[in-house]
């Protein structure tokens, strides 16, 4: 395993900036996210007996459950069984968005092969809610655009179906905690490397979607602290090859000045993640040499650790692990 050294150098660019991270925590219990603990009080006898605590608020058990779901990094399928009954029980249109939000980035944040089941899981559990016909349908619309990020193996999703699916998922995100939105942004850029979200046919015009969907998520993280978005980031700058020339040009500097605020220690990384985004099969670009001149002010044991880790994390997303 590789671990950077810090480099002594304090930027790569020092007057360009954005910024950039993935963390996550489980609990042992899938059914612990509410615990409540009975409150004893003294009898008439001088015994103790115990009192059930009222049930939580509405409000309360749809945040509980959320946190529940984003707390699990794998075997989202068996979480999501123990919840089902919460879930399809949620009587509110508000309620259910925060639950179904944080699932769906939950779900996303799992690979591409395990993301098929628990999304039917989830639309079977949205379908049995006690609301009205257009609100399911609301919900669904949500799942629906979900499947569509997943989709691989068989092709990219047709353009327009793809843009839409990118901003219901995006518009669904305004109450995730950053934990979901590390899973979702993810996600997005995965689908974006895999050009399943509008795919980039060298025989037409590039259509410019794509590009504003990058630069959408590369915005969407400059204000993150560093720590929160390196991982983030890191799939973004892989991703930039689906990019036309131009586009990548336009992008180059904000992607350069990412990298720039990255903690020292993983600027290098940031770089090769750069390199294998521009990377030209042919004459190296203006761009590409910019890129490497950076990376050779770092020791060399620096580059080539920084260099194997982008290339593992560019067949993670190839294979769809992200």
């Amino acid at each position: 395993m590789y671990f950077p050294a810090t480099h002594s150098t304090s930027s790569t660019r020092s007057d360009l900036g954005a910024s950039v991270g993935d963390a996550g925590q489980r609990t042992d219990d899938p059914a612990s996210d509410a615990p409540v603990q009975a409150r004893h009080e003294p009898g008439p006898l001088g015994e103790l007996s115990a009192r059930t605590p009222s049930p939580l608020p509405a409000a309360s058990q749809a945040q509980a459950l959320s946190h529940a779901l984003l707390q699990y990094d794998d075997d989202i399928s068996s979480v999501l069984a123990v919840k089902m009954p919460r879930i399809s029980a949620l009587g509110s249109l508000a309620e259910a968005r925060v639950v179904v939000h944080a699932a769906v980035a939950a779900i996303l944040g799992c690979q591409l092969w395990q993301r098929g089941r628990c999304l039917r899981q989830l639309s079977a559990g949205v379908a049995a809610m006690p609301l009205a016909s257009h609100e399911v349908e609301q919900l669904q619309a949500i799942v629906a655009a979900a499947e569509d990020a997943s989709l691989d193996f068989f092709g990219p999703v047709p353009a327009d179906k793809g843009f839409a699916a990118f901003e219901t998922l995006l518009a669904a995100s305004a109450d995730l905690p950053q934990a979901g939105l590390r899973r979702l942004y993810r996600a997005l850029a995965g689908a974006l490397y895999r050009s399943v979200l509008g795919h980039r046919d060298d025989s037409v015009a590039p259509d410019p979607r794509v590009t504003q969907m990058f630069r959408d998520l590369l915005g969407r993280i400059q204000s993150w602290p560093p720590q929160d978005s390196r991982h983030v980031l890191e799939d973004l700058l892989l991703a930039m090859r689906i990019l036309p020339p131009r586009a990548q040009e336009s992008i180059f500097v904000a992607a350069l000045s990412a990298v720039d605020r990255m903690e020292p220690q993983w600027r290098a990384q940031g770089l090769a993640c750069l390199a294998e985004g521009i990377l030209t099969y042919g004459d190296i670009s203006p761009l590409e040499k910019a890129v490497h001149s950076e990376l050779a002010t770092y020791p060399p044991i620096e580059q080539r650790g920084a260099t194997r880790a982008a290339e593992r994390k560019r067949r993670e997303l190839e294979a769809g692990w992200r």
